[in-house]
C-alpha cells in the first residue's frame, strides 16, 4: 500500500488495470475454449502459470514490445529535438572528466567495458559443449543491445522516473531459441546483456553528495570480500534450520514453484527436438492482439493528451498477481485523494519517497532482528536434566 503512495498514480493505475483484465478476462477466455490447460481446484500459482501459458505470457510479450518500440521512438526523437536546440555538440568537452569529481575518463570506461565483455564472449563460447553456437549473437548481445537499452532506459530513468525494454529479449529474441542451439546448458552460461540504465542514477547521486567515483570504487572492492564471507556464513545457518522451500519459509514455498515453472517453460524450448511446453505458450495471434492493444492504447492516449506511463503501468501488471496490486491501487488513491489534499500536492510528493524509504527501513530492521532471533533460538539445543 505505500508502494502505491509513491509510485506515480498513473502508473498504478495502468497495474490496476491491468491485473483486473487478466482476472476478470480469464473465465471469459476459459468458457471461450482459449484457456485450455486450467482444471478446477488448481491454487493461484498454477492458475496464474496455466493461464500464462494459453494466453497471457504472449500478450505481455507483445505488449511490452509495443512499450519498447514506443520508448526508443520517443528518446530519439527528443535526442534529435535536443540537439537542434543546443546546435553543435562538442565531443571534446564531453569526453573530458568534471574538475575535482575523481571520475574515470570516459575513453577509459570504454575500455573496461570492451575487456570485460570480450571476457565474459570467451568464457560463453569455453563453458558451451557446443562450440558451434554463433559468435555473431554474443556480439550483438554485448556491443549492441546492452549499450542501446543502457543508455535509453538511462534517459528514461532521469526523465520520466520509469525505464522500458523489451520483455524476452534474452530468451527469445536473443538467440538461445533463434539460433538453434540444443541443451540447457546456454540458459546458465554468462551472456553479456544487461540495463545498466538505472546505474546511471547512481552517478547522479554521487555528484549531488559530492561523493569521488574512486571513493565509491574503493567502497565496492571493500564490500564484495565482506559481503560473500559472511553471506556465505548466513546462508549456511539459515540453511540448516528447515528445508527450502518448507512451511518455515512461506515466500519460498509460495513462490519458487511459480519461479521454477516460468524458467523451465523457457528451458524446454532448447532441451527437447521435437514440440513442447514452450511451443504451446508462444501465440503469434496474442502476441499481435497485445502489440496492437497497447499500440492503440498509447495514440488513444497521446490524442487525449492523458498521461502515457498508463500504457507502462498496463504492461507492468499484466503478469502481476491482483492480490498484489490491489493494494498499490488502494494506497494511490489514498495518497492521490486523501493525502494531497491535506498536505499540498508538492509537499506530499516530497514527503512520500521518505514515508516510503523510513517504512521499508523498519520493515529490513525487524526482518532482520526476527531472523537473528530464530537463528539463536533454532541453534541451541534444549538438553534434559
Amino acid at each position: 500500500m505505500i508502494l502505491g503512495m509513491v509510485l506515480p498514480f498513473w502508473v498504478v493505475l495502468g497495474s490496476f488495470t491491468a491485473a483486473m483484465v487478466h482476472a476478470l478476462g480469464s473465465p471469459i477466455l476459459y468458457h471461450a475454449g482459449y484457456l485450455t490447460h486450467w482444471r478446477p481446484g488448481m491454487d493461484t500459482i498454477m492458475t496464474n502459470f496455466s493461464n500464462d501459458v494459453d494466453v497471457w505470457l504472449s500478450v505481455y510479450i507483445g505488449a511490452g514490445v509495443a512499450v519498447g518500440t514506443i520508448g526508443i521512438f520517443h528518446e530519439m526523437k527528443a535526442l534529435r529535438t535536443r540537439s537542434k536546440a543546443k546546435g553543435v555538440v562538442n565531443w571534446k568537452d564531453r569526453i573530458q572528466p568534471p574538475i575535482g569529481r575523481g571520475d574515470v575518463s570516459l575513453l577509459g570506461a570504454f575500455g573496461v567495458y570492451l575487456l570485460t565483455t570480450f571476457g565474459a564472449i570467451l568464457l560463453c563460447k569455453y563453458l558451451l559443449e557446443d562450440h558451434d553456437f554463433p559468435l555473431l549473437f554474443l556480439l550483438i548481445f554485448g556491443f549492441l543491445l546492452t549499450p542501446l537499452v543502457s543508455y535509453v532506459n538511462a534517459r528514461m530513468a532521469g526523465l520520466t522516473g520509469l525505464t522500458v525494454g523489451f520483455p524476452m529479449i534474452k530468451e527469445g529474441a536473443g538467440a538461445l531459441i533463434l539460433s538453434g542451439y540444443r541443451g540447457v546448458d546456454i540458459w546458465f552460461v554468462p551472456i553479456p546483456y544487461a540495463d545498466h540504465g538505472r546505474r546511471a542514477q547512481l552517478f547522479r547521486e554521487v555528484e549531488l553528495t559530492g561523493t569521488r567515483l574512486s571513493s565509491v570504487l574503493k567502497a565496492e572492492l571493500l564490500l564484495l570480500p565482506l559481503s560473500l564471507l559472511c553471506g556465505f556464513i548466513f546462508w549456511s545457518l539459515i540453511w540448516e534450520i528447515s528445508p527450502i522451500p518448507s512451511p518455515a519459509f512461506q515466500y519460498a514455498q509460495t513462490y519458487w514453484h511459480l519461479i521454477a515453472l516460468r524458467q523451465s517453460l523457457w528451458y524446454s524450448s532448447t532441451a527437447s527436438e521435437g514440440p513442447g511446453l514452450f511451443d504451446e505458450a508462444i501465440k503469434i495471434e496474442w502476441i499481435v492482439g497485445g502489440f496492437g492493444l497497447a499500440g492503440g492504447t498509447f495514440l488513444v492516449l497521446s490524442w487525449l493528451r492523458m498521461p502515457l506511463s498508463l500504457v507502462y503501468g498496463f504492461v507492468r501488471g499484466i503478469q502481476g498477481l491482483p492480490h498484489m496490486l490491489i493494494p498499490e491501487m488502494i494506497g494511490a488513491l489514498i495518497g492521490r485523494y486523501s493525502l494531497e489534499r491535506r498536505f499540498g500536492i508538492e509537499k506530499w510528493r516530497r514527503y512520500a519517497p521518505v514515508l516510503f524509504t523510513g517504512f521499508a527501513c523498519g520493515m529490513g530492521l525487524i526482518g532482520m532482528s526476527a531472523v537473528a532471533v530464530a537463528l539463536i533460538s533454532r541453534s541451541v539445543s534444549q538438553l534434559r536434566f
